[in-house]
């Protein structure tokens, strides 16, 4: 099978994005491209599909999904944020939250445990050390103890939740934007192993509100920022 047209495209594409807006967030890149290198891709997918698209299995390997993500082929947008996604698991329910305390306490017991002895394994300590971490350990785990009983005898005079909120992981980079068709978009992930590419244009001038502003802007200075003047 010959790649030397896969490799072409790939090496084209990637060379004609450097000369576009690049942004960098985490371990993604994202160039906001025109018209020009939108059409550019779409030449190189068609290039692609008809060289390699007799089998499903090759086009997926060699299509250019794996040279570049373009967030928008279809339609492009004015606008677009970029945003760290991320989920937590909260309960807010005093029902649920009740029923969950002693699970959650035994669940983070059993990890800290895990997490200390499994760093005290690593490190070589001698029996002195080894002595106090487990002293340590064991302290921490009663004054957990001690709260979850306060809580369990006090918990309708409290207001008790549980939430990941504090250590919530991260699940990639989300790219949020409305194509003008108003059919495509919302929110996509970035990929961090190719780049990605959005087709944003300008958005047309609105008009002029119906005062008289259309008037005094014909002549006018813009002295600075929004100031703007003309003689009497």
């Amino acid at each position: 099978m010959d790649i030397s047209i896969y490799e072409r495209e790939k090496q084209e594409i990637l060379q004609a994005l450097q000369a576009y807006e690049r942004v960098s967030q985490r371990d993604c890149i994202l160039f906001i491209i025109d018209e020009l290198m939108h059409n550019r891709i779409i030449d190189a997918q068609m290039t692609l599909e008809r060289e390699y698209g007799y089998d499903e299995a090759v086009l997926k390997q060699y299509s250019i999904e794996s040279i570049v993500k373009h967030l928008n082929m279809k339609s492009p947008t004015y606008t677009y944020s970029l945003h760290d996604k991320r989920f937590w698991r909260q309960i807010n329910d005093p029902d649920k939250v009740r029923a969950k305390l002693d699970e959650e306490f035994i669940i983070w017991k059993n990890r800290l445990v895990h997490d200390v002895l499994g760093k005290v394994s690593t490190k070589g300590l001698n029996a002195e050390q080894l002595n106090k971490k487990r002293n340590d350990l064991n302290e921490e785990i009663e004054e957990a103890q001690r709260q979850l009983d306060y809580i369990k005898e006090n918990f309708d005079t409290l207001d008790v939740k549980i939430s990941s909120y504090f250590h919530r992981p991260s699940y990639g980079v989300i790219a949020r934007f409305r194509t003008i068709d108003g059919k495509g978009g919302s929110f996509i992930r970035l990929k961090n192993s190719i780049p990605n590419a959005l087709f944003v244009i300008q958005r047309p001038d609105e008009p002029l509100p119906h005062n008289k502003l259309p008037a005094f802007f014909d002549g006018a200075i813009n002295a600075y920022g929004d100031v703007y003047y003309k003689e009497l």
